[in-house]
């Protein structure tokens, strides 16, 4: 499987690796990492994810109501979820560094109206349009960055509070068996271009003791991406993609395996399902 994220060839040589942590891996002054370019990860022929303030409801076990509740703890870096009030979790492999920027409210203006986005240059102005009304958080301290054999996992401490504003998604060991999931996530069509947030849906169609495996569109830039259960808790961090026109398959790693081997994950994770009150959503 392919990773959705960060060009690997951009890390080909050491001076290159230097300039590219200064920036953020990115070339669009956003301070976010580039995607992969035409890495299409399409769970058949079309690409069915929507803009997260105008779903319609169309998936029969997510309404409206459900993606309007939740999107907001989802932000840009590549893609990813804050699970505390200051604590987002993404993937390693896009190379999120202390002084980054982690991007929320990157998406339409539900109140008003569009262009049916059936051109590039629609496409283009809506991302623009998505692009200006970003909210940056600084990332202040890496809390875990997984290496060769680890969970590729990255964990960040953001300044500031922005769960405050937000909210934050609750983790999970569950696996939801038979069931479908959302992915909201910030895919890059094209390089260079700014990223709008987007939510897809598709059935989970297998596990393993490290992935779980699900037939819902993502895209590159989508790596980190936080993925649903019905009932809003964070079950896996999507990271790879195989899906095609006919068939396969993306995946994201298991909330429960990374709760088992990343401490930062854990420790907050422990804490949630030991409060009376729960995570502010």
């Amino acid at each position: 499987m392919a990773k959705d994220g960060c060009r690997w060839s951009d890390y080909r040589s050491i001076g290159l690796v230097i300039a590219l942590f200064a920036v953020g891996c990115s070339g669009n002054g956003s301070g976010e990492p580039i995607a992969e370019e035409h890495q299409e990860t399409r769970c058949g022929t079309t690409y069915d994810w929507q803009d997260v303030e105008f779903y319609d409801g169309s998936d029969s076990s997510f309404d409206a109501g459900f993606v309007a509740r939740y999107q907001g703890a989802f932000g840009m870096y590549c893609s990813g979820t804050l699970i505390s009030q200051d604590i987002f979790i993404t993937v390693a492999h896009c190379t999120p560094g202390v002084g980054g920027r982690v991007g929320f409210n990157c998406q339409l203006d539900g109140t008003q109206s569009y262009p049916p986005m059936t051109t590039q240059a629609e496409v283009d102005a809506a991302n623009a349009a998505a692009a200006a009304r970003c909210d940056y958080y600084t990332v202040s301290d890496v809390l875990y960055l997984g290496g060769s054999g680890d969970p590729d996992i990255a964990v960040l401490r953001l300044d500031g509070t922005p769960g405050a504003t937000y909210g934050w998604i609750t983790p999970s060991n569950r696996v939801p068996t038979g069931e479908e999931v959302a992915v909201f996530q910030h895919p890059q069509m094209r390089a260079g271009a700014y990223r709008r947030k987007v939510v897809s849906f598709g059935p989970l169609v297998g596990s393993n003791s490290t992935d779980l495996d699900y037939s819902a569109d993502t895209y590159g830039g989508s790596s980190g991406a936080g993925v649903l259960d019905a009932m809003g808790r964070l079950v896996a961090v999507h990271r790879a993609s195989g899906c095609t026109d006919t068939g396969g398959y993306n995946a994201g790693t298991k909330m429960g395996y990374i709760i088992s081997n990343v401490q930062p994950v854990a420790q907050v994770a422990t804490s949630v399902w030991q409060s009376p009150f729960g995570p502010l959503l």
